[in-house]
């Protein structure tokens, strides 16, 4: 699996929101490999979809399925891609989720249960604070079925099976927050 490109150097709306909370679980989620930004739809040969990143370092777009090379890793989704009118200070509300997925062997191999409530609750705790860019989240869900997790993505559901087993783990949150950035 690739690392998380380089972020964009000059985001602006969801992308600077999305690249602010990927530095807040970088540094907060002491577990968590890698963060990626927004992802994107692939297909496969046979017509099914699997989570996709943009690397602008080769100009393509890269696979980031569950890999055993990889301890942990996050990558946000939105639908939301719309402008606001541009104000040189913007408040907006944005829709957001976010999937995790990762080996508990991996992420603490002193623990010898599932342990991903413990995960899922320090992202809810980074989540529902609030700092200068961001109020803190609301509507948080979350999700943990395979069917939730990964309703977008059904290569992982009917393929690539063997990931949504133990010790691997795997949930989404969904939530709305509040940035207040420049644009």
């Amino acid at each position: 699996m690739i690392r998380p490109p380089a972020n964009i150097t000059s985001p602006s709306y969801v992308h600077k929101l999305v690249q602010l909370l990927q530095s807040e679980f970088s540094t907060g989620l002491t577990w968590l490999n890698r963060c990626f930004a927004i992802t994107l739809r692939g297909v496969t040969d046979e017509g099914t979809h699997y989570p996709q990143i943009y690397n602008p370092s080769t100009g393509l777009n890269e696979d980031i399925r569950p890999d055993v090379d990889v301890s942990s890793y996050a990558f946000f989704e939105t639908d939301e891609f719309e402008i606001p009118d541009y104000n040189e200070s913007i408040e907006e509300t944005y829709n957001l989720s976010v999937t995790f997925w990762g080996n508990l062997k991996q992420i603490d191999s002193t623990k010898n249960y599932d342990f991903t409530s413990d995960l899922y609750k320090e992202v809810i705790a980074i989540l529902k604070s609030t700092t200068s860019y961001r109020d803190e989240a609301i509507n948080v869900k979350v999700y943990i079925n395979p069917e939730d997790v990964y309703s977008k993505y059904n290569d992982l559901i009917e393929k690539n099976t063997q990931f949504l087993m133990r010790p691997y783990t795997y949930f989404k949150i969904t939530f709305s927050i509040d940035y207040k950035g420049r644009c």
